[in-house]
């Protein structure tokens, strides 16, 4: 009778392919905080065009001083949250490299334990076959034996 195929690294296997999950897990929200981070950057943009527009439909002839210093004021403030989302939108694309790189390191480790899985059990079954021979050579030989007797 056969034995059953067992792997000495499955349990080696199962983690890294939880590790793998996780990895996976880990980039998507790492690329949701980029959307996100892209979202805002362009909402602040827009906010920045919507004031400039404003103060050109609100100037056509006279020139109010108190709006403009307002609204430089509220530019200036813009353009400082801009900047600062720039800075956290370059930061959150490279997290989300850095994740994407973990992930591939992971993947590339579970596909070599896949591989090496693979060769054991292609090993296993050449070892079973061998076997499976040399029962039926043996029982060719007792049988063999029984007749000559």
């Amino acid at each position: 009778m056969a034995r059953r195929f067992t792997w000495r690294l499955e349990s080696v296997k199962k983690a890294k392919k939880r590790e793998e999950d996780r990895d996976r897990e880990d980039l998507a929200a790492a690329r949701r905080r980029v959307r996100s981070a892209e979202s805002d950057l362009t909402r602040r943009q827009g906010q920045i065009d919507d004031c400039l527009d404003q103060l050109r439909t609100k100037q056509s002839g006279h020139i109010n001083t108190t709006e403009l210093k307002l609204a430089r004021t509220y530019l200036q403030r813009l353009e400082g949250k801009i900047e600062k989302q720039n800075r956290n939108l370059r930061n959150t694309q490279s997290v989300t490299d850095q994740k994407r790189e973990i992930l591939l390191k992971t993947v590339q480790e579970v596909k070599v334990l896949e591989n090496l899985k693979e060769r054991d059990y292609q090993m296993y079954r050449k070892i079973e076959r061998r076997r499976d021979q040399a029962r039926m050579d043996e029982g060719a030989n007792r049988r063999a034996n029984r007749t000559h007797l």
